[in-house]
């Protein structure tokens, strides 16, 4: 179950920054998704009542100074797909905040293993909507692309993530 809270969240954010990035630039994209580290100790006060530390909204302030001088080149501004951006950065934020909050009751693994089959399976369907879809492309090199990808930069990514987080919250347990 907590692969499934966990996913929920984390395939909103990939359906919405997709739908997003039709209508936005990569600049923008970036910028907007990068401010679920400011929305991350927000709703963390906001919905489970958590205290945060002072040293975080510092922390915070000076990320967000640091990704808009790093993003935004050639100026700033809002237009339709950033709306579905904004919406992908509070995604994101419930989605770490959900691996926080069962990172400490269950084994890591086994909750990574779900969540990739749930994105998976609701990525899936969520494509079958899409007119646009090649479903089987003949490009070896987008096989190889999707291969690196969806092991390397995405299942282990989340995995060394999820086991950091609990170990963060834990402690090591060996």
């Amino acid at each position: 179950m907590p692969g499934i809270l966990i996913g929920i969240p984390l395939l909103a954010r990939n359906f919405l920054q997709s739908i997003g990035l039709k209508y936005t630039t990569v600049s923008n994209s970036a910028f907007i998704t990068g401010l679920d580290v400011l929305l991350i100790p927000i709703l963390k006060f906001a919905v489970y009542k958590k205290r945060v530390a002072n040293k975080i909204w510092l922390a915070c302030t000076i990320v967000l100074i640091g990704l808009y001088i790093i993003v935004v080149k050639d100026g700033f501004s809002l237009n339709y797909g950033d709306l579905w951006i904004v919406a992908c950065a509070f995604a994101f934020a419930f989605y770490v905040l959900q691996v926080g909050k069962y990172s400490t009751e269950t084994d890591p693994i086994p909750s990574v293993i779900v969540l990739m089959l749930f994105c998976t399976v609701g990525s899936g369907l969520f494509s079958v909507f899409d007119s646009e879809a090649v479903w089987i492309p003949f490009n070896m090199d987008f096989w190889k692309g999707i291969l690196f990808a969806g092991l390397f930069a995405t299942a282990f990514m989340y995995t060394v993530q999820n086991i950091g987080m609990s170990l963060l919250t834990t402690g090591p347990s060996f």
